[in-house]
């Protein structure tokens, strides 16, 4: 409620100051608009996008190419989280005097599949760059690239504006032309090798049974004080904990330490900007870190305050 407050006052001091920027955002306020696609194995698009303003507005609208984004986020040139509403694929962010705004979240409702092929396809008003998974194929593609490069073993696509369609496999197969075909004398040797492997599969059998036998036990004796969190320490070193923090790192130890950043923000039923520092403060007392995975953040106690078998 406080932050809200301040917002509103901050947009009617800016009324008062700038009239002319409670203006909706036009095209010509907009010096720059980049967008970049990384695309996963599994499907799911990382939107990252960038939009540079050449006036102070209060507020402008950005069209999400997706009809259920995940992870939205929108920060300033300072990495400080901005207010935002949706409605359908509309979005309102209100920039209140940025300049840079950085809009990132991952969707897929860009890919489609067929078989072993995906497909990405993409309508946008200007250039885009598209990063493919690693070691992915090429199958066809509606239009020449601007740009063609390579990082870390993948493609790197800088397009034109308009629709852009790219297919591509992430799969690698035999090519059944070469397949073998055994003669008199590799027929022999398979029976060979057929008859030795009828030995050998026991005794394999045997041993792997051993071997996850003894794993087994191993991890019976270490999962017990592995990752248990030491609240005693934690809370006696930080008494100045808010009632919410301390709510955070209870969910956490009953957690075994680690838990995915959304469950913080569905435990604390808060706005997602008042969660994000919330996490940023402990992360700054040195208390948890953020591991960044694919689809979502997780947050972490550190290993200092976990118990040790």
């Amino acid at each position: 409620m406080g932050r809200k407050l301040v917002i509103l006052q901050i947009l009617v001091f800016l009324l008062i100051i700038f009239p002319s920027s409670l203006n909706i955002v036009s095209a010509q306020t907009q010096i720059s608009n980049s967008l970049t696609l990384t695309i996963y194995l599994d499907g799911f698009t990382q939107v990252d996008q960038i939009i540079e303003l050449n006036q102070l507005v209060l507020s402008f609208n950005l069209t999400i190419l997706s009809k259920t984004p995940q992870n939205l986020l929108v920060v300033d040139e300072n990495g400080l989280p901005l207010e935002y509403s949706i409605t359908g694929s509309n979005a309102v962010i209100y920039s209140v005097g940025s300049t840079k705004i950085n809009v990132s979240y991952l969707t897929q409702d860009l890919t489609s599949k067929m078989g072993k092929y995906w497909t990405i396809s993409i309508d946008y008003p200007e250039s885009k760059v598209l990063i493919l998974p690693k070691n992915a194929s090429i199958i066809s593609i509606n239009s020449a690239p601007d740009l063609i490069e390579s990082t870390d073993g993948s493609l790197k696509l800088t397009m034109p504006s308009g629709l852009t369609e790219v297919t591509y496999t992430a799969e690698h197969f035999l090519d059944e032309q070469n397949a073998f075909e055994p003669s008199g004398f590799n027929q022999w040797l398979i029976v060979v090798a057929v008859l030795a492997l009828s030995l050998m599969v026991p005794i394999t059998l045997a041993g792997f049974w051993l071997l996850k036998r003894k794993k087994n036990k191993s991890k019976l004796k270490t999962d017990k004080l592995l990752d248990e969190v030491d609240l005693e320490k934690l809370f006696k070193r930080h008494r100045e904990l808010s009632q919410d923090e301390t709510k955070v790192l209870n969910f956490l130890a009953s957690k075994h330490g680690k838990t995915f950043e959304a469950e913080i923000f569905e435990l604390l039923n808060l706005p997602r900007t008042t969660t994000w520092r919330l996490i940023r403060r402990l992360e700054g007392l040195e208390i948890v870190y953020v591991k960044k995975s694919r689809r979502q953040n997780i947050v972490l106690i550190r290993d200092k305050y976990l118990k040790k078998p």
